[in-house]
């Protein structure tokens, strides 16, 4: 799975593990344990058994996968402002464009080379709208990759050709940005005055007087690439002046959880007694994790496991089901004569 995958658990939310970097891997359930054949019982009495152990059920449990794009930059902006066209001309990237809302539906990945040695990511997030925090315009699913992001650009359309006001579509999305995660309120924005070329109002006048002490802001036009230049320039130095563990946002993730869920799963488990092929056969929970402590190579485990069967009262229920002895037991993987 991709980078910035994140692991829930789909009844509690919780996460169970959060994929940060290439080639990690996680185990999340464990393959059931493989049974034992009738050879396995053989014995001198018992030439050609007929019982076998059943295997075991490995564990079980929904997740749902969660992408949240890791990227250097994220580029934000209301539907139509020049998102796409911008990241298509500062790197390799082509996305869908054309002159309409919601022409992109799904974020866009672009590589942009400063020199041989230095590069950044730009992810172009569709188009946000008002309402986005709460889910409207598929809010939820583009402003979840806004938070793995170090730095963004905000592109607003100057020109106001819609009829819109650049300060109040400004004023929109950082709104929405704080409502679905006040942290990102936080995070550092460069301007891009987008579509400048037509701002024959010269809203930009307006726009810096009222943002310039608090913002580094640049007047482009992705069309025409003017001013591409000084802004791939800023990014890339603001960028390369960041601490990378401050920047990348870390989740909550419950290291104990899938441990506790399991457990939780199996520890009601009562002992399962029966009878095959005239072995008496003891198995469950407390069973397994009993096996998994003794060595019974050693002799003071075996008389640990042995006091522990008979703390569990396994051998009296034994003998309620009519064991005698030179009978064969099993108790997990380990098969005995049953002996006083």
């Amino acid at each position: 799975m991709p980078v910035g995958t994140i692991i829930r658990e789909s009844t509690s939310g919780k996460i169970i593990k959060d994929f940060k970097k290439n080639g990690e891997e996680f185990l999340i359930a464990k393959g059931g344990r493989g049974g034992k054949g009738n050879v396995h019982y053989k014995s001198s009495t018992r030439q050609a058994p007929r019982f076998a152990q059943k295997g075991k059920e490995g564990q079980k449990i929904t997740v749902n996968l969660e992408l949240k794009i890791l990227a250097d930059v994220g580029l934000v902006g209301l539907p139509n402002v020049g998102k796409s066209t911008l990241i298509s001309v500062i790197s390799k990237a082509k996305p869908k464009i054309a002159n309409y809302h919601f022409t992109t539906l799904d974020p866009n990945l672009g590589v942009v080379k400063i020199d041989k040695e230095r590069s950044f990511i730009v992810a172009d997030i569709p188009g946000l709208i008002e309402g986005a925090n709460e889910g409207l315009g598929l809010g939820h699913d583009f402003l979840k990759h806004v938070q793995r992001c170090k730095i963004l650009v905000h592109l607003v359309d100057i020109s106001g050709f819609e009829g819109r006001d650049p300060i109040e579509d400004f004023e929109l999305i950082n709104n929405e940005l704080k409502l679905f995660d006040e942290n990102l309120a936080d995070k550092y924005q460069i301007i891009a005055l987008n579509k400048s070329d037509l701002d024959s109002n010269e809203n930009y006048k307006r726009f810096e007087d009222k943002y310039s002490d608090k913002y580094k802001i640049f007047r482009i036009s992705a069309a025409t690439t003017s001013g591409i230049k000084e802004l791939i320039d800023e990014v890339s130095n603001v960028l390369y002046s960041f601490d990378d563990e401050k920047y990348i946002l870390d989740e909550e993730v419950d290291e104990d959880y899938l441990e506790e869920f399991y457990d939780m799963s199996v520890a009601s488990d009562e002992l399962n007694f029966e009878i095959e092929e005239g072995i008496y056969v003891c198995s469950g929970y407390r069973i397994d994790k009993l096996l998994e402590k003794v060595n019974l190579d050693d002799y003071d485990s075996r008389m640990y496991f042995e006091k522990n069967l008979r703390d569990m009262g396994v051998f009296d229920k034994f003998k309620e089901m009519g064991i005698q002895e030179g009978d064969l037991v099993a108790i997990g993987d380990i098969v005995f004569d049953y002996y006083e």
